[in-house]
């Protein structure tokens, strides 16, 4: 039957839910090595973060490139779906595990850890292109005990995000990971990392000169926010994707979380490791 031949995945988000994406392509790859498996976006797809797939441009990550075709077979799928209610694709987003892998059009978003491959080099950062200024400031967190500290705000603040993931991460959340941070790591060092360094600078503060704000990578430059923190030693994340692959990447064994994720309807998702602490 033609969706046991071919199956569509598409793709949406910044780099973050790109990673994750990229680890159900790699999922359906492996699991239906005999179907032909195209990959679907449009800029629009992007439109809210870089406006562009990040994660082939920065990692060492391969996909397809979309078919022009692939755009009028899902308004396609879309329409039929609307005359008939007939179902052999998603219409939208269900939740972070595939309920029907025989789907011919899914979203590739998953947020479990069903879809991460075991393998540890499954995905690597291309080397990049370093400024002097985030050469020095890598050098200082791989040489002293650095912990990151994310903080989103951003398009989290937004009408469309605030009811779902605003005001998990809250001040108490913070101050209490950057508590036993410093309980676990005399002499940290914590390298602030956020879409609104200038709220960090007046709210995420110390009197112990022991906190660096980074401020500098922006737009095109963003993923290396992501680089950095992924070679701290220890991570206190926000309740957001870019920062939970900073903390996995490099398999960090003193990481921070939050133990409410969103507001959703399917709770805490299946993604952290068992050394984790969760706040």
């Amino acid at each position: 039957m033609i969706w046991q031949m071919f199956r569509i995945i598409e793709l949406t988000g910044g780099l973050g839910n790109q990673i994750f994406e990229y680890a159900v392509y790699l999922y359906l790859k492996r699991k239906y090595p005999d179907d032909r498996l195209y990959v679907y976006y449009t800029a629009h797809s992007f439109s809210e973060h870089n406006g562009y797939l990040e994660v082939t441009r920065h990692f060492d990550a391969e996909m397809p490139q979309p078919r022009p075709w692939l755009r009028y077979a899902r308004a396609l799928m879309l329409r039929i779906t609307r005359l008939t209610g007939y179902r052999r694709w998603e219409t939208t987003w269900d939740g972070p595990v595939i309920k029907d892998e025989s789907y011919l059009f899914l979203y590739a978003y998953r947020n479990n850890r069903r879809y991460i491959p075991l393998e540890r080099d499954w995905i690597r950062f291309k080397r990049p292109v370093l400024s002097q200024q985030n050469v020095d400031v890598l050098g200082r967190i791989t040489s002293g005990s650095s912990v990151f500290v994310h903080v989103r705000r951003g398009d989290y603040l937004s009408a469309k995000y605030r009811d779902r993931f605003w005001g998990i991460c809250t001040m108490e959340y913070y101050q209490k990971a950057m508590r036993l941070m410093r309980e676990r790591h005399p002499g940290a060092r914590f390298f602030v990392f956020s879409d609104d360094t200038a709220w960090c600078r007046n709210h995420i503060t110390s009197t112990d000169n022991d906190m660096e704000y980074i401020d500098w990578n922006t737009g095109y430059d963003s993923y290396l926010d992501m680089y950095l923190m992924a070679h701290c030693k220890a991570g206190i994340m926000a309740n957001s994707t870019f920062s939970y692959w900073a903390a996995r990447l490099v398999r960090q064994k003193d990481v921070i979380y939050p133990v409410q994720w969103s507001r959703s309807q399917y709770g805490v998702p299946d993604i952290f490791e068992p050394d984790w602490i969760g706040i």
